[in-house]
Protein backbone atom coordinates (compact mmCIF):
# COMPACT_ATOMS: atom_id res chain seq x y z
CA UNK A 1 0.00 0.00 0.00
CA UNK A 2 1.37 3.43 -0.89
CA UNK A 3 1.30 5.91 1.89
CA UNK A 4 0.16 9.27 0.45
CA UNK A 5 0.16 11.41 3.83
CA UNK A 6 3.65 10.20 5.57
CA UNK A 7 5.09 12.51 6.79
CA UNK A 8 8.44 13.63 4.66
CA UNK A 9 11.84 14.22 6.54
CA UNK A 10 12.35 17.93 7.34
CA UNK A 11 8.25 18.07 7.70
CA UNK A 12 6.82 19.92 10.81
CA UNK A 13 5.67 17.13 13.01
CA UNK A 14 2.08 16.74 13.05
CA UNK A 15 1.79 18.28 9.39
CA UNK A 16 2.58 15.70 6.86
CA UNK A 17 2.35 16.91 3.46
CA UNK A 18 1.34 14.99 -0.21
CA UNK A 19 4.00 13.34 -1.80
CA UNK A 20 5.17 14.35 -4.80
CA UNK A 21 4.75 12.59 -8.21
CA UNK A 22 8.76 11.07 -7.61
CA UNK A 23 8.44 10.36 -3.47
CA UNK A 24 5.28 8.20 -4.53
CA UNK A 25 7.26 5.83 -6.49
CA UNK A 26 9.93 5.39 -4.68
CA UNK A 27 7.34 4.86 -1.69
CA UNK A 28 5.71 2.64 -4.07
CA UNK A 29 9.16 1.30 -4.58
CA UNK A 30 9.92 0.14 -1.19
CA UNK A 31 6.40 -1.25 -0.44
CA UNK A 32 6.76 -3.65 -3.25
CA UNK A 33 10.30 -4.32 -2.02
CA UNK A 34 9.12 -5.46 1.14
CA UNK A 35 6.49 -7.72 -0.10
CA UNK A 36 8.78 -9.45 -2.52
CA UNK A 37 11.76 -9.83 0.47
CA UNK A 38 9.20 -10.84 2.34
CA UNK A 39 7.78 -13.30 0.07
CA UNK A 40 10.75 -14.75 -1.30
CA UNK A 41 14.18 -13.85 0.77
CA UNK A 42 17.30 -11.80 -0.24
CA UNK A 43 19.01 -13.76 -2.59
CA UNK A 44 16.79 -15.05 -5.05
CA UNK A 45 14.92 -11.24 -5.53
CA UNK A 46 16.48 -9.32 -8.11
CA UNK A 47 15.92 -5.46 -9.37
CA UNK A 48 13.58 -6.72 -11.99
CA UNK A 49 11.24 -8.55 -9.98
CA UNK A 50 11.02 -5.53 -8.10
CA UNK A 51 10.66 -3.01 -10.66
CA UNK A 52 7.87 -5.30 -12.18
CA UNK A 53 6.08 -5.95 -8.40
CA UNK A 54 6.17 -2.01 -8.33
CA UNK A 55 4.86 -1.85 -11.89
CA UNK A 56 7.75 0.49 -13.06
CA UNK A 57 10.45 0.59 -15.32
CA UNK A 58 14.33 -0.73 -13.89
CA UNK A 59 15.24 2.80 -14.74
CA UNK A 60 13.32 4.52 -12.38
CA UNK A 61 14.03 2.37 -10.03
CA UNK A 62 17.55 2.95 -10.31
CA UNK A 63 16.99 6.11 -10.18
CA UNK A 64 15.51 5.89 -6.73
CA UNK A 65 17.98 3.32 -5.35
CA UNK A 66 21.30 2.64 -6.65
CA UNK A 67 21.44 -0.77 -5.75
CA UNK A 68 20.04 -4.13 -4.82
CA UNK A 69 21.71 -3.64 -1.36
CA UNK A 70 20.58 -0.10 -0.96
CA UNK A 71 17.04 -0.97 -1.48
CA UNK A 72 16.95 -3.51 1.37
CA UNK A 73 18.91 -1.80 3.26
CA UNK A 74 16.22 1.00 3.38
CA UNK A 75 13.40 -1.46 3.55
CA UNK A 76 14.75 -2.43 6.57
CA UNK A 77 15.45 0.61 8.28
CA UNK A 78 11.91 1.63 8.07
CA UNK A 79 10.73 -1.88 9.66
CA UNK A 80 12.75 -1.15 12.53
CA UNK A 81 12.04 2.68 12.81
CA UNK A 82 8.15 1.73 12.18
CA UNK A 83 8.60 -0.60 14.99
CA UNK A 84 10.28 1.77 17.49
CA UNK A 85 8.10 4.02 16.85
CA UNK A 86 4.83 2.19 17.19
CA UNK A 87 6.26 0.52 20.54
CA UNK A 88 7.55 3.98 21.93
CA UNK A 89 3.57 5.44 21.21
CA UNK A 90 2.88 2.53 23.23
CA UNK A 91 5.70 2.92 26.05
CA UNK A 92 4.50 6.70 26.21
CA UNK A 93 0.85 6.20 26.91
CA UNK A 94 1.71 4.06 29.93
CA UNK A 95 3.73 6.74 31.18
CA UNK A 96 2.03 6.64 34.81
CA UNK A 97 1.54 2.82 34.70
CA UNK A 98 4.99 2.39 36.28
CA UNK A 99 7.99 0.15 34.72
CA UNK A 100 6.34 -2.95 34.76
CA UNK A 101 3.14 -0.99 33.00
CA UNK A 102 5.77 0.24 30.44
CA UNK A 103 7.46 -2.82 29.74
CA UNK A 104 3.76 -4.92 29.57
CA UNK A 105 3.12 -1.86 26.98
CA UNK A 106 5.76 -2.60 24.79
CA UNK A 107 5.71 -6.26 24.74
CA UNK A 108 2.29 -5.64 23.49
CA UNK A 109 3.11 -2.98 21.03
CA UNK A 110 5.87 -4.93 19.77
CA UNK A 111 3.67 -8.68 19.92
CA UNK A 112 1.41 -6.21 17.94
CA UNK A 113 3.78 -5.42 15.23
CA UNK A 114 5.06 -8.63 14.30
CA UNK A 115 1.42 -10.46 14.36
CA UNK A 116 0.13 -7.44 11.99
CA UNK A 117 2.20 -9.42 9.44
CA UNK A 118 3.21 -6.34 7.22
CA UNK A 119 5.72 -7.09 4.40
CA UNK A 120 7.95 -4.67 6.04
CA UNK A 121 8.12 -6.66 9.48
CA UNK A 122 7.73 -9.91 7.37
CA UNK A 123 10.84 -8.80 5.73
CA UNK A 124 12.65 -7.48 9.06
CA UNK A 125 12.68 -10.95 10.58
CA UNK A 126 13.25 -13.25 7.53
CA UNK A 127 15.57 -11.97 5.85
CA UNK A 128 18.22 -9.96 8.37
CA UNK A 129 20.45 -13.58 8.26
CA UNK A 130 20.39 -13.25 4.71
CA UNK A 131 21.77 -9.76 4.00
CA UNK A 132 25.72 -8.92 2.98
CA UNK A 133 27.58 -8.15 6.09
CA UNK A 134 28.11 -4.27 5.02
CA UNK A 135 24.21 -3.93 4.95
CA UNK A 136 23.87 -6.03 8.17
CA UNK A 137 26.83 -4.04 9.78
CA UNK A 138 24.66 -0.63 9.07
CA UNK A 139 21.38 -2.02 9.77
CA UNK A 140 23.01 -3.64 13.00
CA UNK A 141 23.16 0.05 13.82
CA UNK A 142 19.82 0.55 13.88
CA UNK A 143 19.25 -2.32 15.74
CA UNK A 144 20.99 -2.04 18.69
CA UNK A 145 18.77 1.69 19.18
CA UNK A 146 15.74 -0.66 19.67
CA UNK A 147 17.65 -3.17 21.43
CA UNK A 148 18.80 -0.59 24.16
CA UNK A 149 15.82 0.92 24.07
CA UNK A 150 14.46 -2.49 25.47
CA UNK A 151 17.09 -2.52 27.72
CA UNK A 152 16.17 0.12 29.59
CA UNK A 153 12.88 -0.56 29.96
CA UNK A 154 13.82 -4.24 31.48
CA UNK A 155 16.03 -2.06 34.17
CA UNK A 156 14.13 0.13 34.87
CA UNK A 157 11.63 -2.63 36.06
CA UNK A 158 13.98 -4.42 37.66
CA UNK A 159 15.26 -1.27 39.87
CA UNK A 160 10.95 -0.56 40.19
CA UNK A 161 11.48 -3.90 41.99
CA UNK A 162 8.98 -5.46 39.75
CA UNK A 163 11.68 -8.10 38.13
CA UNK A 164 14.04 -10.20 40.11
CA UNK A 165 17.42 -9.04 40.49
CA UNK A 166 19.03 -12.05 40.23
CA UNK A 167 18.58 -12.36 36.59
CA UNK A 168 21.32 -11.67 33.55
CA UNK A 169 18.73 -9.16 31.61
CA UNK A 170 20.18 -9.22 28.58
CA UNK A 171 19.57 -12.83 28.53
CA UNK A 172 16.26 -12.11 29.56
CA UNK A 173 15.42 -9.12 27.03
CA UNK A 174 16.87 -11.55 24.04
CA UNK A 175 14.44 -14.39 25.07
CA UNK A 176 11.92 -12.40 25.51
CA UNK A 177 12.35 -10.46 22.16
CA UNK A 178 12.81 -13.51 20.19
CA UNK A 179 9.93 -15.48 21.72
CA UNK A 180 7.68 -12.18 19.80
CA UNK A 181 9.16 -12.22 16.95
CA UNK A 182 8.74 -15.99 16.34
CA UNK A 183 4.70 -15.31 16.07
CA UNK A 184 5.29 -13.98 12.08
CA UNK A 185 5.89 -17.67 11.61
CA UNK A 186 2.91 -19.32 13.53
CA UNK A 187 -0.64 -19.76 11.71
CA UNK A 188 -2.65 -16.02 11.82
CA UNK A 189 -5.84 -17.98 12.80
CA UNK A 190 -4.65 -19.77 16.22
CA UNK A 191 -3.98 -16.81 18.59
CA UNK A 192 -4.99 -13.19 18.73
CA UNK A 193 -2.59 -10.60 19.37
CA UNK A 194 -4.31 -10.24 22.84
CA UNK A 195 -4.02 -13.59 23.48
CA UNK A 196 -0.61 -13.97 22.93
CA UNK A 197 0.43 -10.74 24.90
CA UNK A 198 -1.26 -11.86 27.99
CA UNK A 199 0.42 -15.30 28.13
CA UNK A 200 3.42 -13.70 27.74
CA UNK A 201 3.43 -11.43 29.90
CA UNK A 202 2.41 -13.73 32.76
CA UNK A 203 5.51 -15.97 31.61
CA UNK A 204 7.80 -12.57 32.11
CA UNK A 205 6.10 -11.43 35.15
CA UNK A 206 5.29 -14.64 36.85
CA UNK A 207 8.20 -15.98 35.52
CA UNK A 208 10.93 -13.21 35.97
CA UNK A 209 8.87 -11.00 38.14
CA UNK A 210 8.49 -10.51 41.69
CA UNK A 211 5.61 -11.00 43.58
CA UNK A 212 6.60 -8.44 46.19
CA UNK A 213 8.97 -5.64 46.13
CA UNK A 214 12.21 -5.93 47.71
CA UNK A 215 13.41 -2.80 48.70
CA UNK A 216 17.21 -3.89 50.25
CA UNK A 217 17.43 -5.92 46.92
CA UNK A 218 16.91 -2.49 44.94
CA UNK A 219 18.30 0.09 46.92
CA UNK A 220 21.28 -2.47 46.43
CA UNK A 221 21.40 -1.72 42.84
CA UNK A 222 22.10 2.22 43.12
Amino acid sequence: MVHLNRQIDGATPGFARPLSKSERTRQRILDSAARVFASKGFAGVSLRDIASAADTKAGSLYYHFASKDELVEAVLRHAIEEMHQHVRDAVDAAADEGAAGRLKAAISAHTESVMERTDYAKALLRISSQIPDDVRERHNKHARAYGEYWGQLFNDARDEGAIRVDLDLTLARLLVLGAMNWTVEWPASLWSPESITSTLNKIVFEGIGTDDVDEEAVRALH
